[in-house]
């Protein structure tokens, strides 16, 4: 049997001359597609259309597909739609599975993959419920729906998700005109506007663009889709008010708007979707009133208004929404007590208070919501007690009342809470002592009890939790002695130590500073004016004096923040030399916090507290698919010679918004900047970061930085870590990155427009274990000198440009573990020889050629993807790899038999050699695989019958045997003892080569080697 034929590259440029014959096509296919597309950008050669068009014409291999056929034309439309598609979102440079099938001769149906690599997406189903991963592998690509013939197929679904797609959405998405699931979500790079004419696209089910760079407005049109049932759109860049159509959509049971720059209020026309299951809207800049109409989509699971503008009261209609069991309502300015009816809402595992203006107290009722796991009132003006019937609520993970006005003692039934592992009582009223039995939450790991009017000792029954390592974190009001202040608690285990101060007296401070910026206290307007001036001259000395008094500048503010605010004035004199230093990491903190989206931040971290810098930070919880985690974030005092002085800033994950500030630059002691996963930070990376000479670690990953990478960063001598990827860089790689002799990690991936050629003195990296460049524009050849990086462990540079061969002088890499090269336009040999620590090598499609010999196979490998080269000759003795867990050798140029050394290969769990020349019957030793689960042979000459012995495989899900020369019966498969999921083999037509009665696929060979047939069962 024949293999299948290979797809057809899609065009590098303008067509070149071609026969009489194809110019025909070319007007002719222009002739149809003028019909459906912009008549000027088909002309334009530099556009996505016209490159689209041109394939269409001269390189579609489907060339029975004719213009003038109306069979064909529904067809043809849809492939010229999905090469525009391809062509517009960066598909010949960035895509991380490459081509997924596109330009292949199949069926546009079949545009499709099954991926395979280090970033495992996530499916979508359907009705539009969570994403459920998917594991290691799935497929993306273009998807139809029934059989209904081969020119009557057409795409119902689109998923490119977490493939670095960059560009744009073409208007040609509507050409798909049974489009149900729209999902691109996961690509960063991929921006432009929401294409209007999508409005076409009347059978959309699901919209998932989520976590792109998508701008602009959200259209009216999408309140057109009338069976829309879920619309992801959060951490975009979109804008502007939720248009008053959208609130049609009765149908839609997910609306995900998170994380933009939206603006406007809710209207009152929510209440018209009472399909609504999800509404997210966190850190949108939404305000206004929480309409009453609300509060009738009695369908409400998950409501997440965190970080907005909201104000007003929440309604006592709120008790309607009984499926509620996520309520997100921090960071607002909502006021009033809490109702009586929202403690009605008894299916509730998350209630978010936090950052409001709540007052009252905590109603019993709260003793209601026992299945509530975390709990959170912060930042409020909550009186009363904490009430016993709090107690009772057992599942609780995390109690946080922080920063009310709570009277009364802590209750010895706190024990109850068995399963709580976070505890913040502290910045209240409280009185009494720490009661015992906190020592009977064995899952405790932080509790805080400072800034209350507690006293006595802390439980021996706590420290012994603390002592034994249960708790991390253990803070109380024990700075001094006891006679230092009349509440103080002793405590020889705690982590930390407060000074005893009085909720009344921080009050009576702020008031006293208030009146005297105004003008109204004893110092009157003098002492402010004096001390402005005082800053303002010393600050002339770190930042632009134009800045410093331009109204509204991040440093202005900061300054003024200084001069009538700072509750740390009155210990701060600018004209004290001792107190210089803090004054002026003080004001660098607060520009920082102005420059890049102050009150936007997830957690404000102490910044603009009476606290010393130092303490501006704090330690940050959370759960993911890891398990609990913790960290510290904010400004971090670590080097205990230089106290006082900031030495790491760490605001990852934040919601920082902006741009970084030059005045970073003044932290000149600062060993480690984190500012990791800020998708509103954007912005130049700051040139004065040259004067911060004694950084180490620079992670600056998943944000929107522009601009080049600037070459100052090569004086930073001591850098062991920098780590810029995913952000927006352009340009190339500075030579000065070469004076880095330090530097172990540099991660510079997923920058869309960063390349051009490496550095040709890259080799002075002299420390450099880990370099990740993948997905990015770089090409040229890999310099020599990469040859004396003789610390190497990691190299991934795939989804470049890079040509040419691999410099000898790779093999000299002897600390080699993983190398990456994946998707670029190398040839030549595999250098390597012999490198004992290299366990995964993958480097296919390229333009490798040469024998696959054992000094390239050693048994060091676990994975070897070597597919979609030029390699050629027999497959080396396998039967040393037994540590290989992934052996793909598919699409090559292999002859001779699969050796019967495989069986050794007993770790083996993917075995590819498909569409090579193998022949010869396969060794009945495959069945010694146990492990193995994928199987792929087609597109051989493999021979004989299929070995029964592979029945022994019951870990075997996807089994391709078609387009071999196969006999005899495959039935010996159809069997409950293998969990076999796809399994193809030549069953199909009249007289089949196999039999086999439970294959998903038959296929049958084309006529005089062409393509094979097949059709799914």
């Amino acid at each position: 049997a024949a293999p299948a034929a290979t797809p057809t590259a899609g065009p590098t440029g303008a067509p070149t001359p071609a026969p009489s014959a194809k110019l025909d096509r070319y007007h002719s296919m222009l002739a149809l597609l003028r019909t459906v597309a912009d008549p000027d950008a088909l002309l334009d050669v530099h556009a996505p259309q016209h490159r689209a068009l041109s394939w269409l014409s001269y390189h579609d291999a489907r060339t029975f597909l004719h213009p003038s056929d109306p069979h064909h034309v529904d067809e043809i439309t849809q492939r010229y739609a999905a090469a525009t598609l391809f062509f517009a979102t960066g598909g010949e440079s960035s895509w991380t599975a490459q081509r997924l099938g596109f330009f292949s001769p199949d069926h546009t149906c079949d545009w499709n993959l099954e991926v395979r690599g280090d970033n495992p997406g996530a499916g979508v189903d359907t009705d539009g419920s969570e994403p459920e991963p998917l594991g290691e592998s799935e497929r993306k690509g273009l998807f139809c729906e029934g059989d209904g013939g081969e020119n009557a197929r057409t795409v119902t679904r689109i998923y490119l998700h977490d493939n670095g797609l960059t560009g744009y959405l073409p208007e040609e998405i509507a050409l798909f005109h049974d489009l149900a699931i729209l999902g691109t979500w996961g690509n960063s790079g991929l921006g432009g506007t929401i294409p209007l004419s999508m409005e076409k696209l009347s059978s959309l089910t699901v919209i998932k663009i989520s976590d792109c760079s998508i701008t602009g407005t959200l259209p009216p049109m999408l309140g057109n889709f009338d069976d829309l049932t879920a619309l992801y759109a959060e951490h975009n860049l979109l804008m502007g008010a939720i248009p008053t159509e959208i609130y049609g959509l009765t149908n839609l049971e997910q609306l995900r708007l998170y994380n933009n720059d939206l603006t406007g209020i809710l209207s009152s026309e929510i209440g018209n979707m009472k399909s609504l299951r999800y509404l997210l809207l966190a850190s949108t800049g939404i305000g206004g009133d929480i309409p009453e109409e609300l509060y009738s989509l009695t369908t409400l699971e998950a409501l997440d208004f965190d970080n907005n503008w909201h104000q007003g009261t929440i309604s006592t209609s709120i008790g309607k929404l009984k499926r509620l069991q996520f309520l997100y309502l921090a960071t607002n300015d909502i006021e009033g007590s809490i109702p009586e009816e929202l403690y009605e809402l008894t299916d509730l595992t998350v209630l978010d208070t936090d950052s409001n203006s709540f007052t009252g107290t905590i109603s019993s009722s709260v003793g209601n919501l026992k299945k509530l796991q975390h709990l959170y009132m912060y930042g409020n003006g909550h009186t009363g007690s904490i009430p016993e019937e709090m107690y009772a609520l057992t599942d609780l993970l995390l109690l946080d009342v922080d920063d009310n006005r709570l009277t009364g003692n802590i209750s010895s039934s706190i024990k109850n809470l068995k399963n709580l592992q976070y505890l913040y009582v502290n910045h209240n009223l409280l009185t009494g002592t720490i009661p015992s039995t906190v020592g009977n939450l064995k899952d405790l790991t932080v509790a805080s009890f400072e800034t209350n009017k507690l006293t006595g000792t802390m439980p021996s029954e706590v420290c012994d939790n603390r002592n034994k390592g249960a708790i991390d974190e253990l803070t109380a009001d024990c700075e001094g002695g006891p006679d230092s202040h009349p509440f103080h608690v002793v405590c020889g285990c705690c982590t930390q130590c407060f000074l005893p101060t009085l909720k009344e007296e921080e009050e009576e401070e702020e008031e006293e500073k208030h009146d005297d910026a105004n003008g109204d206290g004893d110092g009157g307007d003098d002492g402010v004016v004096d001390r402005y001036q005082s800053l303002l001259a010393l600050l002339r000395t770190v930042s632009s004096p134009q800045v410093l008094e331009l109204a509204d500048t991040p440093q202005h503010r900061a300054l003024s923040w200084l001069s009538n605010e700072d509750g740390r004035a009155s210990v701060l004199d600018p004209s004290d030399p001792d107190h210089v230093d803090e004054i002026v990491q003080r004001y660098a903190a607060a520009t920082i916090f102005f420059a890049a989206g102050e009150e936007k931040w997830t957690d404000d971290l102490g910044f603009l507290s009476a606290n010393h810098t130092c303490d501006w930070s704090a330690t940050v919880h959370g759960k993911d698919g890891r398990g609990d985690w913790s960290a510290e974030k904010g400004l971090l005092c670590k080097d205990g010679s230089r106290p006082g002085v900031v030495t790491a800033i760490v605001l990852n994950k934040n919601n920082l918004m902006g741009s970084l500030p030059d005045e970073i630059g003044i932290f000149e002691n600062v060993t480690m900047i984190e500012t990791n996963m800020n998708a509103g930070l954007s912005g130049t990376i700051p040139l004065a970061m040259e004067k911060m000479t004694s950084l180490k670690v620079i992670r600056m990953k998943s944000c929107g930085h522009t601009g080049t990478l600037p070459p100052m960063l090569g004086n930073l001598k001591d850098l062991a870590v920098l780590a810029l990827n995913g952000n927006r860089l352009r340009g190339t790689i500075p030579r000065t990155i070469s004076n880095l002799g330090n530097l172990n990690t540099l991660e510079l991936q997923y920058n869309s427009e960063l390349g051009g050629t490496l550095p040709p003195d890259i080799g002075l990296l002299s420390s450099l274990k880990t370099i990740y460049i993948y997905h990015n524009k770089f090409e040229g050849t890999i310099p020599e000198s990469f040859g004396k990086l003789s610390n190497l462990q990691v190299v991934h540079m795939s989804g470049n440009s890079f040509h040419g061969t691999l410099p000898n002088e790779l093999n000299g890499l002897k600390q080699m573990e993983k190398f990456y090269a994946a998707w670029n336009s190398l040839n030549g040999t595999l250098p390597f020889k012999g490198l004992a620590q290299l366990t995964d090598l993958r480097v296919l499609h390229n333009q490798f050629s040469g024998e696959l010999s054992q000094d390239v196979l050693t048994p060091s490998l676990t994975v070897a993807m070597l597919s979609s080269n030029r390699f050629s000759g027999t497959l080396p003795v396998l039967a040393e790899l037994t540590a290989m867990t992934k052996f793909d050798v598919g699409s090559n140029r292999l002859t001779g038999s699969l050796p019967a050394g495989v069986g050794k290969m007993e770790s083996l769990t993917e075995l590819m050699v498909s569409y090579n020349s193998l022949s010869d019957k396969l060794p009945s030793t495959l069945g010694n695989l146990a492990n193995l689960e994928k199987l792929y042979l087609q597109g051989n000459h493999f021979s004989g019958k299929i070995p029964q012995t592979l029945k022994n495989l019951n870990k075997l899900s996807y089994l391709e045997l078609e387009s071999n020369d196969f006999v005899g019966s495959a039935d010996f498969l159809c069997t409950d003892q293998l969990p076999l999921q796809a399994l193809t083999s030549d069953c199909f037509g009249d007289n089949p080569e196999v039999k086999c009665s439970c294959c998903t696929t038959c296929c049958v060979d084309g006529v005089d080697g062409g393509k094979a047939s097949c059709k799914e069962n």
